[in-house]
């Protein structure tokens, strides 16, 4: 579904935007984001932050693992 914006509607949003983005950095400035547009944009990087990198399993100790001795070879090398 596509949203049909009157021209005056986005005037409007263009002319709102410096408030929302004063708003949002004195927010961001005092530590205190209470604009819901800011929560969401705040939790989005966090997730984004979190799911980004490299992730590896370990096996479990005991029979067949190797961590022990990857571990083991790290602390030796010089």
């Amino acid at each position: 579904m596509r949203l049909r914006l009157r021209p005056e509607k986005v005037e409007l949003a263009h002319a709102l935007w410096p408030v929302l983005l004063a708003k949002c950095e004195a927010e961001l400035v005092a530590g205190t984001p209470t604009t819901p547009v800011l929560k969401v944009v705040l939790e989005a990087r966090d997730l984004a932050a979190r799911f980004t990198g490299v992730f590896a399993l370990e096996r479990p100790e005991g029979k067949g693992s190797t961590h022990g001795n990857f571990e083991q070879s790290v602390n030796a090398a010089p």
